[in-house]
């Protein structure tokens, strides 16, 4: 059974009147002097007091140390480290440790994107009343790379159904580990526990992406990981971004070879890990094969690539070839 986390609840009038930090907002910011005031003065708005932040530049060669610098002169809760560059993953997991042995919960911030006003409140709260939880994630809504709006994202969580992948509904909160072995669920629109945390290997540097991916995994295999439909997070589209660099083929493909030979550390990690291996190879992997190429073939018309046209037909074939398969035991373990 996954392990309780908290022996020690923290009541919610706690949170307001504690002057050490319950909360650790890390940002990994790498050239980011384009959007990081806003994202931090998204935290500087919150409706608690007891958070920290932790700003990491990764190298920058902008402006960036210089205005979490002003951050931290305006506001004693901020705290700025400085690493020559390497990578993501790395600044946030060298903004974790630095984070305060008073701090219960962390928030891994994406430096171009923004915190909505209730996002730490409502987020530990839920962490607070749910000790078995080890993060929650919530909805968010998108903006563009000037700030105007393109409305609420979708959090896609794919789960076994009974005969093909189903989506988990918004009042559907368990998200089991299945979901995110399948690259969905994931993002930096989460709070994760932070004695959850310090049991997993942090965000993994030597994937280019599907860090957070990654991260999910690990943290769901120590307990359960929830999802609430409340907007929290602006998450900002932009090219150049830290997660659109981050050479999406080659991480996905890095990520599930990790994952696809992860041994686990006791009976119940190794069969929850078989039965999410064989649920991803016999179903998720051809419908999702299926859907790509019948959407690439009936857009041929629109762009006549033959290239294009024949990679569609052979993600139909794939896909409908390991449908037809004889099934086996371990094909329907849910």
């Amino acid at each position: 059974m996954p392990m309780p986390f908290e022996t020690e609840r923290t009541r919610a009038h706690e949170m307001h009147e504690s002057r050490m930090p319950i909360v650790s907002v890390i940002v990994a910011a790498y050239e980011a002097q384009a959007y990081l005031r806003d994202c931090l003065e998204s935290v500087l708005s919150q409706s608690i007091d007891a958070w920290e932040c932790i700003v990491v530049d990764d190298g920058s060669r902008d402006a960036t140390y210089s205005i979490a610098e002003e951050y931290r002169q305006r506001d004693a809760r901020f705290i700025v480290l400085r690493q020559e560059n390497r990578g993501q993953s790395a600044a946030r997991n060298a903004g974790a440790a630095r984070a305060a042995r008073s701090s219960r919960y962390y928030w891994f911030l994406d430096s171009d994107d923004l915190l909505e006003e209730h996002a730490l409140k409502r987020a530990s709260l839920y962490l607070d009343r749910h000790p078995d939880v080890v993060t929650v994630g919530v909805g968010f809504r998108k903006i563009d790379s000037m700030g105007g709006s393109l409305g609420r994202g979708h959090r896609s969580r794919w789960v076994p159904g009974r005969w093909m992948p189903r989506q988990l509904k918004p009042k559907e909160a368990d998200t089991p580990f299945v979901a995110f072995f399948c690259v969905t669920g994931q993002g930096p629109y989460a709070l994760h526990r932070a004695a959850a945390f310090w049991k997993t290997a942090g965000y993994d540097p030597s994937l280019p992406s599907h860090e957070d991916c990654d991260l999910f995994c690990q943290m769901s295999l120590l307990g359960r990981v929830h999802y609430l439909p409340e907007v929290l997070y602006v998450y900002r589209v932009r090219e150049g971004s830290m997660t659109s660099v981050g050479q999406e083929r080659g991480g996905g493909e890095r990520f599930l070879e990790k994952w696809l030979a992860m041994q686990g550390r006791d009976e119940r990690e190794a069969r929850v890990l078989e039965h999410a291996r064989a649920y991803y190879m016999r179903r998720h992997l051809p419908f999702r094969d299926l859907k790509v190429g019948i959407l690439t073939i009936a857009r041929f018309p629109a762009h006549r690539r033959v290239s294009s046209l024949r990679w569609g037909f052979g993600l139909v074939r794939s896909g409908l070839g390991a449908l037809v398969r004889r099934p086996t035991d371990e094909d329907q373990p849910w």
